[in-house]
């Protein structure tokens, strides 16, 4: 009978040592990805209201205020996405504004965002 209670013993070490942390981890795994899941859902119904929205909703296009012609509107990717801010489009490779949205007006009335 020794022989069993060593054995129950090594088994129930066994269990502690690795099934239990196997378990948890297993667990864990299910829940991180059902919360993956969920955000990733509330991040597209985000995407779809956003996304419709127009920044120029309610205020003068740049391309109005700067009075541009028909010939620059056709070539400018600000004008051609109409959704975002020129200067948002037309940023540098490196993130940089160009120097004429820096003078530009409708730039510099734009109030500035506000943190979260």
């Amino acid at each position: 009978m020794e022989w069993l209670d060593t054995f129950i013993f090594l088994s129930f070490g066994f269990v502690l040592r690795f099934a239990v942390p196997l378990l948890i981890t297993i667990a864990v795994i299910i829940w991180l990805r059902w919360l993956d899941s969920r955000w990733q859902q509330e991040a597209n119904r985000y995407i779809e209201l956003v996304g419709k929205a127009s920044f120029w909703e309610g205020r003068t296009p740049c391309w109005d205020a700067n009075n541009c012609s028909e010939e620059r509107r056709s070539s400018c990717p600000a004008y051609q996405d109409g959704r975002a801010a020129c200067w948002q489009v037309l940023r540098g490779e490196e993130g940089q504004l160009k120097d004429e949205c820096l003078g530009c007006s409708v730039f510099l009335n734009v109030a500035p965002p506000v943190p979260a």
